[in-house]
């Protein structure tokens, strides 16, 4: 059976986990997933002043599809962030449901409980990272014809192999 296309798959419910410090790129993400035609839960748009937060984190939480973790160093440090990590492996531990998407931003270490889920390693939001994204979430392969095409020159340099 083929992968689903952007205009074929189904309409999912996302809830963007992330830390503070990484709120631009929650941002981000919604942006993707808005433009895919996707539903999306992020603190910054649906949180009212005055809310309480661990009842929006539930309400979100159980309304999603998939919770993309923006995983990085300072989200391993929240105690939110990782109660919300948390709430999507447990409902998915094998992973048979994609329900706990990782997306790791810098070189912290991915809980080992969680070790064995793929999760997207990206650094920036190019235009690459986002295709990369979006191939992961609708299934597709990511495409890279728009990018400049490299090509060997032939010009190494020289390395004396008693030198090391």
């Amino acid at each position: 059976m083929a992968s689903p296309t952007l205009a074929t798959a189904p309409k999912l419910n996302y809830f963007i986990s992330r830390s503070g410090a990484n709120a631009e790129w929650g941002l981000w993400v919604a942006e993707i997933l808005t433009e895919l035609g996707h539903e999306y839960t992020l603190q910054d748009h649906h949180f009212p002043l005055g809310a309480g937060v661990v009842h929006e984190i539930n309400a979100g939480l159980e309304r999603s599809d998939h919770v993309i973790a923006l995983y990085s160093e300072p989200y391993s440090k929240s105690d939110y962030c990782m109660a919300e990590f948390e709430a999507a492996y447990n409902l998915d531990p094998r992973g048979k449901k994609r329900r706990l998407l990782i997306v790791r931003l810098d070189d912290c270490a991915i809980p080992q409980i969680a070790s064995p889920l793929v999760y997207l390693d990206l650094r920036d939001r190019s235009a690459r990272s986002r295709r990369q994204l979006v191939a992961r979430l609708t299934g597709e392969r990511p495409s890279y014809r728009d990018e400049q095409v490299r090509t060997f020159t032939g010009n190494l340099p020289i390395v004396d192999p008693h030198a090391f």
